[in-house]
């Protein structure tokens, strides 16, 4: 059975990402390198296969070692890589539409098509992540093994002497990149400009090699930039597994670039590079020219057209789910939590429980939320709609934006990573985090096993670090010891628990009787110092309560509890206790620790 966690596989995130490169890429970059650099498009491809693994490399160290919040920042890289998946969706829908049409359905209208593209495609990410997953998960072999099939079918077609260095580079010709890919990328819908080339072949200068070879790499690159989708995506894999993260998405980098390297020798090997270089989608060419024996494929290319419906729809759905998804979250999410925010700090003033009124509110607030979320979505659906429609229509439009695309926004998606090195902005922040505000340990005797849960702040604004927060809250667990239970309540949260905000742990009386589990805390916290030190320690009857208490307060229990100890320390002239005293061992900390009554708490008198 399938399980709905919103939590995906490595292996899932492995077939995702090779369907996401492999889609564009093997339909248009075998021309586009046939013109560029003839025979030595290999070196291109391994080159920019390079490129793409220390692009994947630079965000998993930013990933691994960066551990700061930076909101404002979080916001612009959202709304930045959101508006560029617009973009891509749409100039990818463009490509989609020209495939079918090429075909399949050549008079059939653009329009109608792109129609059916984006509806499937808005109809499928209403699932999430988990569904898409699933489905590729499912088609990864039905598109594999057929692919093999045909690319072994073509072998014997190979001419060696077509894979010769001497068909390198034609010669003298204009350079293809400026030509055919600033007028400009138009090499990568094939609408070559069919005299542009110069009959002889030969070689050029070293410069102009060397040139041609690293704008080859590049444009390889190019096509890997849904790598970007790494920054949000690790959040969806369960994290005992995010140790294989970068791992599954660099073997399927590498795949896809052995799959590209097949497929570009047996196309040179077969069409040789002229007739290589004036092919709209050479593979589905070769396909039509495979012949397998038997009656049951009579139709090589149309059952291959299904390996690339699969592999553009793909790429199609992930820049219109992220664009979807990353806009929500760098306009809408943002706004709606800071007026949240500035609602509960007003009522958390009052100290009261609003009982049924704020049930009712809280669903009105989150109707709102949909709300605006549903439209944001059908807004991004309407423009990469009209931009592909645009597209199709004004080619040197389109020409602008590719060009635009290779010489500056490229650019600038391997520029975040860096800038979130050096501002302190890492994935984390995006979306990865949450903020504790009270821990809580009891010992619970029937199962013999220690207590442990966190409490996090309402929807909203962090008022400590204006970080925006979700409450994130699962049940408590229970395990042998509290570096165990703790291990595994933070492996079982949805987020990463950022504890530099906690305000107060709690400690159930049953706990603080039992010497050795006492004793053993004490000894995890100076081995683990991610604890702040200033953070208040208080003894209760029983923990669970104040988990079952924290639903009901408009604000969490947490700042609750610190503002009600600093305030009796001030006019009842409480001796208040913190985790540093513990850590130091301070003579009697332990029996100075205050007792919590639960009454105390507006709602249990």
């Amino acid at each position: 059975m399938f399980s709905n966690n919103g939590k995906i596989s490595i292996r899932q995130v492995y077939r995702l990402f090779l369907f996401d490169f492999l889609g564009v890429g093997s339909l248009v970059i075998p021309t586009i390198l046939a013109r560029l650099v003839g025979s030595l498009g290999w070196l291109c491809i391994i080159l920019g296969i390079g490129m793409g693994l220390v692009f994947l490399a630079l965000i998993a160290y930013e990933q691994s070692h960066i551990r700061t919040q930076n909101m404002v920042m979080t916001r612009i890289i959202n709304i930045v890589v959101g508006v560029q998946s617009i973009l891509a969706c749409a100039f990818c829908s463009k490509v989609f539409v020209d495939l079918v049409r090429f075909s399949l359905i050549p008079e059939e209208k653009y329009w109608l098509i792109l129609v059916i593209i984006l509806l499937t495609s808005f109809y499928s990410i209403k699932g999430g992540i988990e569904s898409r997953a699933r489905v590729y998960e499912v088609l990864f072999w039905f598109v594999i093994i057929p692919l093999v099939i045909m690319v072994v079918g073509a072998i014997p077609n190979i001419e060696l002497s077509r894979l010769s260095l001497a068909n390198f580079i034609i010669s003298p010709g204009p350079n293809p990149m400026q030509e055919n890919y600033g007028a400009g990328v138009s090499g990568l819908l094939g609408t070559l400009n069919q005299g542009s080339l110069v009959e002889d072949v030969g070689t050029i200068g070293l410069y102009e090699s060397v040139r041609r070879i690293l704008e080859g790499s590049y444009i390889v690159f190019v096509t890997c930039t849904t790598l970007i989708y790494v920054l949000f995506l690790r959040k969806s894999v369960e994290k005992n597994k995010q140790q294989y993260f970068h791992r599954a998405i660099a073997k399927a980098l590498i795949q896809n670039g052995v799959i590209l390297l097949v497929i570009y020798l047996v196309l040179v090997g077969n069409f040789g590079v002229r007739s290589l270089s004036n092919l709209r989608f050479p593979i589905v060419t070769l396909m039509s020219t495979v012949q397998i024996t038997g009656s049951f494929f009579k139709r090589t290319d149309a059952l291959m057209m299904g390996i690339w419906f699969f592999t553009m729809f793909a790429i199609v759905n992930i820049n219109l789910f992220y664009a979807c998804r990353l806009l929500n979250h760098g306009i809408i999410s943002n706004n709606n939590a800071r007026g949240k925010s500035e609602n509960e700090q007003e009522k958390s003033r009052k100290w009261t429980l609003s009982g049924t009124d704020a049930e009712e509110q809280s669903k009105q607030d989150n109707n709102l939320g949909v709300d605006k979320e549903n439209i944001v979505n059908w807004f991004v659906l309407a423009v990469v709609f009209a931009i592909s429609l645009i597209f199709n229509g004004q080619e040197a439009i389109m020409n602008k934006y590719l060009s635009a695309l290779l010489y500056f926004i490229v650019p600038v998606l391997v520029f975040i990573p860096v800038a979130m090195l050096f501002t302190g902005c890492n994935a984390n922040e995006l979306e990865n985090r949450c903020f504790p505000m009270m821990a809580a340990v009891d010992y619970d005797e029937e199962k013999a096993k220690v207590e442990f849960f966190y409490t996090f702040p309402k929807s909203g604004i962090n008022s400590d670090n204006g970080q925006e927060t979700a409450n994130v809250a699962i049940m408590p667990v229970y395990d042998t010891d509290f570096g165990s239970a703790r291990q595994t309540y933070e492996n079982d949260l949805s987020l990463d628990a950022d504890v530099n905000h906690l305000k107060v742990i709690i400690l159930g009386k049953k706990f603080v009787e039992r010497d050795e589990e006492f004793d053993l805390m004490i000894e995890t916290l100076q081995m683990d110092e991610s604890i702040p030190r200033n953070t208040y320690v208080v003894v209760v009857e029983d923990a669970y309560h104040y988990f079952e208490l924290n639903d009901e307060m408009n604000n969490d229990i947490g700042s609750y509890i610190e503002t009600l100890l600093e305030k009796k320390q001030r006019e009842e002239d409480l001796q208040l206790v913190t985790v540093g005293d513990l850590m130091n061992q301070d003579t009697n900390a332990k029996e100075n620790i205050p007792y919590l009554n639960i009454n105390e708490i507006p709602g249990n008198n």
